[in-house]
């Protein structure tokens, strides 16, 4: 259930897991903060996306449509790395059976 909690968190929150095992309350909480930081990030890509185009050209010219640009997709991408590498790090956490905070984000609480 612990590792569980990075994935979907919900499933041990609904189970009520985490009322049973502080192990599985304290991964729980870490994985929820990692929920909560990569629904942040999903909405401010969002955001972006829809705002920042650039005019698409084919051969030069123009076709009507209008895309978001290469650069502001790469800064994207290399924003989702660390979500991603936090997630990686509370999962081997739970396999190792430690209660190690997330780096960053670990020391705040959102289940009590």
């Amino acid at each position: 259930m612990a590792i569980l909690s990075y994935l979907l968190f919900f499933v041990p929150l609904l189970m009520g897991e985490h009322k049973k095992s502080p192990f599985v309350k304290f991964h729980l909480n870490q994985g929820t903060l990692v929920w909560i930081l990569s629904g942040g990030y999903f909405i401010i890509s969002l955001i972006l996306n829809a705002v920042v185009k650039v005019p698409q050209t084919y051969f030069g010219y123009p076709t009507g449509l209008y895309v978001t640009p290469g650069w502001l997709s790469a800064i994207l991408v290399i924003i989702s790395l660390p979500i991603c590498a936090l997630c990686v790090i509370g999962i081997i956490n739970a396999v190792n059976g430690k209660m190690q905070e997330l780096p960053v984000i670990g020391k705040y609480t959102v289940i009590k």
